[in-house]
C-alpha cells in the first residue's frame, strides 16, 4: 500500500461523495452524462465479481463494495428520481446504442485478447474493465462538447476523477521500483489513455 495509492483512493472516494451531493442538494442532473455513470457501474460490475470469494484485505473488500454501491445508488437515482430524469441531458449525451458499439464492445474484445486465462469468464472481465475504464468518461466528454460548456458543480467531480487516476500513475510507477515482480501492461496502458482523456477536464477546470 503506497501514499499515492491512498491519496488516488481518497480521491475516487471523493468523487462519488461530491456526486451524490451535487444531486441530492440541487435535484438536478444538468450537466452530467448518464452514459459515463453506466459504464463506471459496468466497470465495477465486472472487476469485483471477487467480493464474494477474496477476502485480500478488509480495506480492499469494503472499496471495491464501497465504489459498486455508490455507482448503483446514482445510476438508480438518475433513472428513477423524477427530478433527475427530468433534468438529464438525453439530446447531448450518447445514445444507448452508440455506447454499446463504440465502448463497451471493443472494451470485451480486448479484454479478452490479452487476458491472462482465456478460459475464465473472471479474468476476461477484469481485463475488459480496464479498458472500458479507460473510455468511461468519453461520453462525458462529447456532452461537455455539444453543450459548449460544464457545469462547475460536476466539474469538481471530474476533476476528483482525474486526480484519483493521476495519482494511480503514481503508484504504479513505485510499485515498479520496489516490486521486482511488478508487471501490469493492461493496467498501465489503459490507465495512460484514461488520463489522457482527462487532460481535458483539466484544462476546463
Amino acid at each position: 500500500m503506497t501514499v499515492f495509492r491512498l491519496a488516488g483512493d481518497a480521491s475516487h472516494a471523493l468523487a462519488w461523495a461530491v456526486l451524490l451531493l451535487i444531486l441530492c442538494c440541487s435535484r438536478s442532473a444538468a450537466g452530467l452524462s448518464l452514459r459515463t455513470q453506466e459504464l463506471l457501474l459496468l466497470v465495477y460490475a465486472w472487476r469485483y465479481q471477487d467480493l464474494a470469494w477474496n477476502f485480500l484485505s478488509l480495506y480492499n473488500w469494503c472499496t471495491k463494495l464501497a465504489y459498486l454501491s455508490l455507482a448503483v445508488c446514482v445510476v438508480s437515482a438518475c433513472h428513477c428520481v423524477p427530478a433527475l430524469r427530468r433534468t438529464r441531458n438525453y439530446s447531448t449525451d450518447l445514445r444507448p446504442l452508440s455506447t454499446l458499439l463504440l465502448l463497451v464492445l471493443p472494451s470485451l474484445l480486448l479484454g479478452y485478447a490479452t487476458s491472462m486465462d482465456r478460459t475464465s469468464p473472471f479474468e476476461n472481465l477484469w481485463a475488459s474493465s480496464l479498458y472500458l475504464e479507460a473510455v468511461a468518461a468519453v461520453p462525458q466528454l462529447v456532452l461537455i462538447v455539444r453543450e459548449g460548456s460544464s457545469r462547475s458543480a460536476v466539474s469538481h467531480y471530474i476533476f476528483l476523477l482525474a486526480l484519483y487516476r493521476a495519482f494511480y500513475l503514481g503508484n504504479w510507477a513505485q510499485r515498479y521500483r520496489r516490486e521486482p515482480y511488478y508487471w501490469q501492461p493492461q493496467a498501465w496502458t489503459s490507465g495512460a489513455v484514461q488520463t489522457l482523456l482527462y487532460v481535458p477536464f483539466f484544462i476546463v477546470y
